[in-house]
């Protein structure tokens, strides 16, 4: 086994551990932020909530693609946001198959207090990092996230269109 190929199955060891960590961290903001609100909410409809408030509006396809769940399941959601009076869904003047789903001022609010839920949260879990390595940090993942999107996208290119002859960045 290569050594580079022994760093790239210990950093994916580390990868898993900060996906769970990361489940973790937002299962417990989800609960703080549903006890500041006063609202039960699902940790799904708390992501869509937050996605809402700086989106006018957006379609229910969308909102799936962006928070990265099902569509149903954002359906689902979007039916317990509304029934809250956290948003409201209308019918798209554009395309009448389709509903527009907008955020209510009572979810805007419930939605800023989630957000700084998650800074306080990250402002105790980066207390002891300095400016420098925070900075160093946030270069990486901008360069790890901006690798996983042109691997995710060509993959995703092979599997809906095989045949197409791969793009020039690739």
């Amino acid at each position: 086994m290569t050594g580079k190929m022994s760093l790239v199955e210990a950093f994916d060891a580390v990868i898993l551990a900060f996906e769970r960590r990361g489940r973790q961290n937002s299962q417990a903001t989800g609960r703080r932020a549903s006890r500041l609100t006063g609202l039960n909410l699902s940790l799904t409809a708390l992501l869509i909530l937050e996605q809402m408030k700086d989106h006018p509006a957006m379609r229910i396809t969308d909102l799936a693609e962006t928070v990265c769940v099902a569509t149903a399941t954002v359906t689902r959601r979007v039916h317990e946001l509304e029934n809250q009076g956290l948003i409201t869904r209308n019918t798209d003047q554009h395309d009448a198959r389709a509903s527009l789903v907008h955020v209510t001022e009572k979810g805007r609010e419930a939605a800023d207090l989630l957000a700084r839920a998650r800074l306080e949260v990250l402002q105790r879990i980066l207390e002891n990092w300095n400016e420098s390595d925070l900075e160093q940090l946030i270069v990486l993942f901008e360069r790890l996230q901006g690798d996983m999107q042109r691997v995710w996208q060509r993959d995703a290119d092979e599997i809906y269109d095989p045949g197409r002859p791969r793009r020039e960045t690739d």
